[in-house]
């Protein structure tokens, strides 16, 4: 049994230690992400598992509609909504009250290894090195549509002869493998990680309609796309990313355990912190409770 616990005042446990072994992870967990009442967990065991927060407890059976290994969570809790993605490539986009699987489809041609869920737009990171950014509104319009044709089972979501949904803008760009990425509070660009360290700022769509070119986030030494040669803290590959509520600094975790933070309208480093000594990756929710650790 594989747990998940809580760094508060005093450490809880999911599952509840009284109900371990029945409602535990049977594999490692890869991802969690948390709401108001509820945190979410996905794990190489091919399932998925909400939990209430007041009482440790499975709030549904675990969901276990994956193929594969499932690798990331997000939640948007104003949209009852939450997203997983898969080794093979599928995402998924659930209801967060019901637990209720809206829509299946393959998003990418290799592992789906980071997500960013808004009101309006889904982002997706792969190991294939793009990017891709999604209407969400269309996402819920084309499940609708199946839905008022019959097709109203989780089974048939997926259906190989249902139209893939298209994305509004696919970016190619990326250096190496996207292992997060980190929706602007506008939802208008997304902040994006890569593993050979690269940081950079991707625009998804403007007010004019033209298209914005892309920002690097600089380190001190050059430690800019492709993880430079920064000096005695030299940007190793990234595994998080979190925006400040403000959104005027972003805070990337790193492989070697370092965490850095920048600033976003200038796009520089404002310091390097020697954290932890190994890879750094985070689930929090400001303000509503401390952070999670896996």
């Amino acid at each position: 049994m594989t747990a998940i616990t809580v760094v508060a005042q005093e450490p809880i446990t999911f599952p509840h230690p009284s109900h371990a072994s029945e409602e535990g992870h049977t594999a490692d967990i890869y991802s969690i992400a948390v709401s108001a009442n509820h945190l979410i967990s996905c794990s190489r065991d091919r399932t998925i598992r909400i939990w209430h927060l007041s009482d440790q407890r499975l709030a549904h059976p675990p969901l276990r509609e994956h193929a594969s290994s499932v690798l990331c969570c997000r939640i948007h809790e104003e949209s009852d909504l939450f997203v997983t993605s898969e080794v093979d490539g599928f995402v998924e986009l659930w209801r967060l009250s019901t637990a209720q699987l809206v829509r299946r489809w393959k998003a990418h041609a290799d592992s789906v290894l980071s997500l960013a869920l808004g009101g309006e737009v889904l982002v997706t990171g792969s190991r294939d090195k793009s990017i891709k950014a999604w209407s969400v509104a269309q996402l819920l319009l084309s499940s609708r549509a199946a839905a008022a044709d019959g097709d109203t089972t989780t089974a048939d979501v997926d259906d190989d002869d249902a139209a893939e949904p298209e994305p509004l803008r696919t970016i190619g760009a990326a250096t190496a493998a996207v292992n997060d990425v980190s929706l602007a509070a506008d939802e208008k660009s997304v902040f994006a990680g890569s593993g050979d360290g690269s940081l950079r700022q991707w625009y998804l769509r403007s007010s004019s309609g033209d298209e914005k070119p892309s920002r690097d986030f600089e380190s001190p030494g050059g430690g800019g796309s492709g993880g430079g040669s920064g000096g005695g803290c030299r940007r190793r590959g990234i595994c998080s990313l979190s925006l400040t509520r403000n959104g005027k600094r972003l805070v990337s975790g790193h492989s070697d355990g370092k965490l850095r933070v920048f600033d976003v309208e200038l796009a520089t480093e404002l310091m390097c912190i020697d954290a932890h000594g190994t890879c750094l990756t985070r689930s929090w929710r400001p303000s509503k409770s401390g952070p999670f650790s896996k």
